[in-house]
């Protein structure tokens, strides 16, 4: 979690790496098996600085999201994710 720390915080670091170390950041606070609320928080910013990259950066942060809040019986919300990675997945015209 430190070297995701220290991407998000590095000046240099253009948004796709900002966006990709908050999600691993937020994947491994969920991991740690830490409380949901901040499993949430740390999730919602990871959604948050991937709102301007690609879908599939975008369905990879929803998709992880959903995983997370599956594990810790949240299966409203999680499902609610996982329809939102599938959309993002699919082609658009």
């Amino acid at each position: 979690m430190r070297l995701a720390d220290a991407s998000v915080a590095t000046a240099a670091a253009g948004s796709r790496a900002r966006a990709e170390s908050l999600l691993i950041r937020a994947i491994a606070i969920a991991r740690a098996r830490r409380p949901v609320p901040e499993i949430r928080k740390a999730f919602d910013r990871a959604l948050d600085a991937a709102k301007k990259q690609p879908r599939r950066l975008q369905a990879k942060a929803h998709r992880a999201y959903a995983d997370a809040l599956a594990a810790r019986d949240q299966p409203k919300d999680a499902f609610a994710h996982a329809q939102r990675a599938l959309t993002l997945l699919q082609p658009s015209l």
